[in-house]
């Protein structure tokens, strides 16, 4: 697409009005040496909301390399997988990147691409991409000196390379650092420690110096997860401080950020919640109420049409909680052919995954520890929706998940509305007669209860 045709196509999706910002367009290039690597995947960050509209997948030239565009008006991070790897990369406007990858390492060619020569030494020693080093088993208190030491030693690493990046990277990395210490202790509560909601003590403390509402934090992934925390931190402290048993917890976590956001945290929030609470078949007509409320507010048109489109995928959506599952018959890694009504179980859980997905691939060890838990009551399905095979092929095996692990095909992509912006992973749960009686659960933790019964 020539740089004319995207700034149009742009100006058609966002709207022309004298309000949105300048937008600069960037080219992003790359040479893989590597015979195994066909594709590199491009997938910026603009929404909290999951928007796949934003993926590319590019293919290699037949000197192994690529060329990407993309528009933006303010510094963001995107994912760039190569192979088995995943890195953030760092986007600046009117700055071009481009770089080197060989030997399972990424080198960038230019001095302007200095930024990111650092952001992946960050990553490198600190966090690797959709991985975490820390030890979730500690007490609550050696919890906290454990993150408080890592971002410490984050710090410490930013104060040597200040001279070496831009301003807008340090502030980037800066900002990364505080929230990423904040939602890792907010989520260890959430997670492995609920009794510090419950309970009366001053572990949440460090809320009371933090800027919940930090503009300059904004493009950040751990700013984001932070807020999503926060959120649900909030709604279970409620829920356990009045006993009240709300029905659909999307509602109510909507009337919450209304309370506690501004701005665009807000919008953001909004929508992720919103786009997610769509599946939840419980007080449909309050939960319509509120995303007509979200779309008459002055909100962005971006993130309006977010929400309008998963809205008209899921009421026309073939898969639907009540519909009988469409049938398909796909591949796995040896090529055997698997159709939906081989299965005769009790229950067949459905799990649409792919190997660029961080979320995924930490979902799926709790869901083969699932699978041989009700080996004989439910079947489980794994489904890539990979469009590299290979990638598919060794993410399986890296995973070890067992069979059937199957790859989506064009006709499954559509039955399954893989053809329009979905988030993944993407569960569904159908009893013996193929009927979906769960569509992507509120945690795999439902999937088990379910099967529980």
């Amino acid at each position: 697409m020539k740089i004319q045709q995207l700034l149009l196509l742009l100006l058609i999706l966002y709207g022309c009005s004298s309000n949105e910002p300048e937008w600069s367009v960037i080219e992003i290039s790359g040479k893989i040496d590597s015979d195994n690597i066909s594709s590199v995947t491009f997938y910026p960050f603009e929404t909290w909301a999951d928007d796949f509209n934003n993926l590319q997948t590019l293919s290699l030239d037949k000197n192994g390399k690529f060329i990407a565009t993309y528009a933006l008006y303010k510094p963001t991070s995107a994912m760039l997988i190569i192979g088995d790897n995943s890195y953030l990369v760092y986007l600046k406007p009117s700055e071009n990147i481009s770089f080197k990858y060989s030997n399972q390492s990424i080198d960038f060619l230019s001095e302007n691409n200095r930024d990111n020569s650092i952001f992946i030494e960050y990553q490198n020693k600190f966090s690797p991409f959709f991985k975490s080093k820390l030890n979730y088993q500690l007490a609550p208190q050696q919890f906290v000196q454990q993150v408080d030491s890592v971002s410490k030693e984050k710090m410490l690493f930013l104060e040597s390379n200040k001279k070496n990046i831009s301003k807008s990277l340090s502030i980037y990395l800066e900002k990364d650092i505080q929230f990423y210490a904040a939602k890792e202790k907010i989520y260890f509560a959430l997670r492995y420690s609920s009794d510090l909601i419950k309970e009366k003590n001053n572990y949440f403390s460090f809320l009371d110096t933090m800027d919940i509402l930090d503009s300059q934090a904004l493009n950040l992934l751990n700013y984001s997860d932070f807020i999503d925390y926060y959120i649900n931190y909030l709604y279970l402290k409620k829920l356990w401080s009045t006993g009240v048993d709300f029905k659909n917890d999307y509602i109510e976590k909507y009337y919450l950020a209304k309370s506690e956001l501004r701005g665009e945290a807000l919008e953001q929030f909004l929508t992720a919640n919103l786009v997610l609470g769509i599946r939840l078949p419980i007080e449909k007509e309050k939960f319509k109420e509120i995303t007509n409320e979200f779309l008459s507010e002055n909100y962005s048109n971006k993130l309006k049409n977010i929400l309008k489109q998963n809205l008209s995928a899921f009421s026309e959506s073939n898969i639907a909680e009540g519909e009988i599952s469409p049938e398909f018959s796909l591949r796995n890694t040896n090529n055997k052919i698997y159709s939906l009504s081989d299965f005769s179980n009790e229950f067949i859980v459905l799990d649409f995954w792919a190997s660029w997905c961080g979320p995924c691939r930490k979902g799926i060890p709790k869901m083969i520890e699932l699978s041989k838990k009700f080996e004989n009551k439910a079947q489980f399905v794994f489904v890539s929706i990979d469009g590299n095979e290979n990638n598919w092929k060794k993410a399986s095996k890296q995973l070890g998940i067992p069979e059937p692990s199957l790859i989506i095909d064009s006709l499954s992509r559509v039955n399954y509305d893989f053809s329009e912006s979905k988030s993944i992973p993407f569960y569904l749960v159908l009893d013996k007669n193929k009927k979906v009686i769960l569509r992507n659960p509120n945690g795999i933790e439902e999937i088990e209860s379910l099967l529980s019964k």
